[in-house]
Formats: structure tokens, C-alpha cells, sequence
């Protein structure tokens, strides 16, 4: 019912694994994006503008911008990238929130100062009673099963960057970092898939909600068509209540086809000193950029292994109190790019970066998120993402190289991290 109140152009889907809370959107009550240069502030600041005179009532959780940022500041728009500013966030006209057994549903409506508040309300809540009358959940897709080999929609693969290609890259980033201070860089490859038709994406994000149903899922389809949709194990950034909450990701082993076998990865992961170093490098520097903003990490950190359906990961959860109040996009500022998905230190990765990899990130590894009038919310990382227009999708993976690292075992790595889209994309059922 409420899809039919609004045109079929932006629609919003979000889903926090922590805090079990999903969003979908629907329309756009506003629509800001921002400058390239200073992307953060320039949402932000519009953001503020924007919440300034809000009026908001009923129970509801208030108004949430949902977007995105590109990875770097020297966007550049190419044919994937084309529809997506360096950032942009929606305000959904009809937005709907689930948190376990509670669900809200919010209108958000522009209105000028011709306009009385008091009646623009008003009408609100007679759109809401009409809702409730006659019924405002969404159609729901149907989940798919897992099967490593699907009987998928008809399509063709390409490999812009050659394994040869790919590595030659990572041993140039071997030789920096044996010549250099560099101690580790985050490349990233792309994949083409096309289809014979548009792939149905309300049925990828029901494969992804059942087979990655622990990471942070997003979907964001813009007026023109375009659609940016992942599943993230990644937590970028959550500052609620006066806490901040983040995550070092790094380190990756395949998932096995047998449980003893699982286990002898889980064991080979936490013992590879390759891995490892490469989560260290992330993890401290993490806590380095946590001190710099003045925020104090708890001390009772503890690596993990999280268990996706394709790969295991190292994962250390790190929480901290701000010693003084910011927006979360001011943190976003300064936490992005982690040493995960850039490299440490940070320039000296970012130029190498920009000097071997030949496709754009656009917003690939970058955040993604949404947050509130109260300079609160959640942001993830867009990995294990794609990007579609029409019949064409590209999909990106990334792997982090270190002293150590391997040519051929990180072009596996991207295989791997390709999964999950690829999947989602291409099953039938």
C-alpha cells in the first residue's frame, strides 16, 4: 500500500545485525548530495539545515537520512559510477522501522514557510489512518536457499583486471613495501556480469538476508534506476548514547566443505602470521586515529573469528567514549579509510591506490549508513557490494597485502569476496 502512494523511483533498504533494526524507505522527501571536496561537512551542514526546524510527532523514531559517500575525495565518474554523487543521502517520504517486535512507520514531508506546520502534520496523520485502515506492509520477497551451484539467470562474466594483471599489481605493492615504510595496501578489482534481463534485486537482497543474515544489508535505488546493494560484515562506525562503537576486519580464510575441515581453517587463521600482522597493522591503527579524537577505547579487547557464509575473518570489536560530542559524520571524517580498506599509513596506500588500480571505487569500500536529527547513527563499509544499471552489474573485492601476502592466494581471496554478490545476483530461486 504505501509503494502505490509513491512513485516508483528512490527506494531505501537497511538492515543493522547488531541492533536487529531494518529500514525501508520509500520516495524522497529531500534528496541532499555533496561536494567532492569536503563531502562529510557538506552533508552534514545540509543535514543540520535540513533538521533545524523539524517538526516531528508521534511515537515514531523520527526522520533518518539514508546514503552514502565515495571512497575517495578525488571522485571520479565513470560508466559504473555515473548516477552517485560523492555523497548522497535520502530522506524517504514513507519510511518504515522494525526493532524486534516493534515497528514504526514515519512520513516525512518538505514544506516551505507558506505552509502551515500544524495542517502539513495533520494530513500526516490522516495518510497514517488510511495506512492502518487498509494496510501498509510492503510485498515481502521469498528467502533462497545457500547452494554453492545455482541454477542461476542467464549471464556473462568479465574480468577487466587479468589474474596476470592483478598480479603484477600486488607484487609492485610488495616491492614498495620492502623498499619503503609502507606496511600495507588495500587493492580492489572489479567484475562485469551481464544479463539478459535486469537481475531481480528484491530477490538478491532476500538470498543475502538468508545466507549473510550477520552482516549490515543495504540497498539503495536511485530515481534514475541505478542501484548500490551489499551485505557488509564491516561496522564502520555507531555513536549512540555517548559511546562509539567500531570493528578491525582483516585477515580471511575460505570456508570448508567439511566441519573438520572448517575447524582446521579456524585454526590455520588464528595461527598465520601473515594474517595475523595484517590485522594488527589494522588494529592499531585504528586505536591510534581513536586516541587523535580524543576518544577513549575500552581496554578489554579480544580477536575473534566471525564465520560468514563464504569466509572466516579476524574481527576485533573496539568501543570507546568520546571525550567530547561530535556528529557521526565527523567521525566518519576522520575514521575513513580504515587501514582495512586503504592501507597504513593512509597517503602513502591511497597514492598507490590511485596509481595501480584503473578502475574508480566510486562507493565501493567506502561508508555507507544513515544517522539522525541528533547526529547519531550507524555506517557500515560497502564491501561486498555491487552496482547495477539496467542489465549490467559490477561487482568489487578487495584484498589487503602485507609483507607475506601472495600474488595468486589474493587473487583467491577476491574470488571469494565475490561470492556473495555474484550469488545473490545470478540465482533463479
Amino acid at each position: 500500500m504505501v509503494r502505490a502512494l509513491v512513485p516508483d523511483t528512490w527506494h531505501i533498504q537497511w538492515f543493522n545485525p547488531v541492533a536487529r533494526h531494518a529500514l525501508r524507505g520509500w520516495g524522497a522527501a529531500a534528496v541532499l548530495r555533496g561536494d567532492p571536496a569536503d563531502r562529510f561537512a557538506d552533508i552534514q551542514a545540509q543535514s543540520e539545515l535540513l533538521f533545524g526546524n523539524a517538526v516531528c510527532r508521534g511515537p515514531g523514531r523520527g526522520p533518518r537520512l539514508v546514503g552514502g559517500f565515495s571512497f575517495s575525495s578525488g571522485y571520479l565518474s565513470d560508466k559504473v559510477w555515473q548516477s552517485f554523487a560523492p555523497g548522497c543521502f535520502v530522506l524517504p517520504h514513507f519510511q518504515h522501522e522494525a526493532v524486534e517486535d516493534r515497528e514504526w512507520l514515519t512520513i516525512n514531508v518538505l514544506v516551505d514557510s507558506s505552509v502551515d506546520a500544524q495542517e502539513a502534520v495533520g494530513h500526516c496523520c490522516e495518510i497514517l489512518s488510511y495506512l492502518a485502515r487498509n494496510g501498509a506492509n510492503p510485498p515481502q520477497g521469498n528467502p533462497s536457499h545457500c547452494a554453492g551451484v545455482s541454477t542461476g539467470t542467464s549471464h556473462t562474466v568479465e574480468n577487466p583486471v587479468a589474474e596476470t594483471e592483478w598480479r603484477g599489481m600486488v607484487s609492485e605493492v610488495l616491492d614498495r613495501i620492502g623498499t619503503s615504510q609502507i606496511s600495507k595496501v588495500a587493492l580492489a578489482r572489479m567484475r562485469e556480469l551481464n544479463f539478459a534481463q535486469p537481475p531481480d534485486t528484491n530477490r538478491a537482497m532476500a538470498r543475502l538476508a538468508h545466507c549473510y543474515s550477520d552482516c549490515y544489508r543495504f540497498l539503495f535505488h536511485q530515481e534514475d534506476g541505478s542501484v548500490f546493494l551489499g551485505a557488509s560484515p564491516e561496522l564502520l562506525c555507531t555513536l549512540d548514547g555517548g559511546r562509539l562503537h567500531t570493528m578491525a576486519l582483516a585477515g580471511t580464510a575460505p570456508r570448508r566443505q567439511s566441519a573438520e575441515e572448517d575447524r582446521n581453517g579456524h585454526r590455520e587463521l588464528l595461527s598465520s602470521a601473515k594474517n595475523q600482522h595484517e590485522h594488527r597493522i589494522v588494529v592499531d591503527n585504528l586505536l591510534a586515529r581513536l586516541h587523535e579524537f580524543k576518544a577513549l577505547p575500552d581496554q578489554d579487547l579480544h580477536t575473534e573469528i566471525l564465520s560468514l557464509h563464504n569466509v572466516h575473518h579476524l574481527r576485533t570489536p573496539v568501543s570507546a567514549t568520546p571525550r567530547a560530542a561530535r556528529h557521526v559524520l565527523e567521525w566518519l571524517e576522520h575514521l575513513h579509510p580504515t587501514a582495512a580498506l586503504g592501507g597504513d599509513p593512509t597517503d602513502q596506500a591511497m597514492f598507490l591506490i590511485d596509481e595501480l588500480e584503473r578502475q574508480p571505487r566510486g562507493w565501493y569500500a567506502a561508508p555507507f549508513g544513515l544517522f539522525d536529527r541528533f547526529g547519531h547513527g550507524t555506517f557500515c563499509v560497502g564491501i561486498r557490494s555491487a552496482v547495477i544499471h539496467k542489465a549490467r552489474a559490477w561487482l568489487f573485492a578487495g584484498a589487503g597485502i602485507v609483507a607475506g601476502s601472495r600474488p595468486e592466494l589474493e587473487w583467491d581471496e577476491t574470488e571469494w569476496k565475490f561470492q556473495p554478490m555474484h550469488q545473490a545476483l545470478t540465482a533463479q530461486s
